[in-house]
């Protein structure tokens, strides 16, 4: 007998059908397989406690001047950030941390390389070298310390 001449079959096939997909669907979407926004174990993100702003695509230059303008605007708050694309398209967060006298430079590679660059002192006299070109750098302070983020 061909499924014409007897149609419970057919729909008990077709259900079991439509119940495989669905659990499928359910079990790839439970395990993450919609993607993710970042490919590696470390998410790059700011502590919860600092004041972020969005920069978008821009140098790390114009980053710098973007955090020296509203450290300088909001003196009463003690921890900003910016999170912009850098030209290579990593994403960084430059935070300023005025109680630590710190700026922390979190960077995301497209590769998936998370660094951490910690500046030491100073971290409005750095922004101002930054924003005119010369990088956070600053003769007679003390040198960065660079850390990868893996765990």
């Amino acid at each position: 007998m061909s499924f014409r001449s007897r149609p419970f079959p057919a729909l008990v096939l077709l259900a079991s059908l439509a119940a495989a997909v669905a659990l499928f669907l359910l079990f790839r979407a439970s395990v993450g397989g919609t993607g993710r926004t970042e490919a590696a174990a470390v998410v790059l993100s700011a502590p919860p406690e600092f004041d972020m702003s969005a920069g978008g695509s821009i140098e790390p230059g114009a980053a710098a001047g973007l955090l020296l303008a509203r450290a300088t605007g909001e003196p009463q708050k003690p921890r900003l950030g910016v999170d912009y694309t850098a030209p290579d398209g990593s994403r960084v967060l430059l935070l300023l941390d005025r109680a630590a006298d710190l700026l922390d430079e979190r960077t995301a590679g497209v590769t998936g390389t998370r660094l951490q660059v910690l500046w030491p002192r100073q971290p409005l006299v750095r922004l101002a070298r930054a924003r005119a070109g010369g990088g956070l750098a600053v003769p007679g302070l003390p040198p960065e310390e660079k850390k990868n983020l893996y765990h």
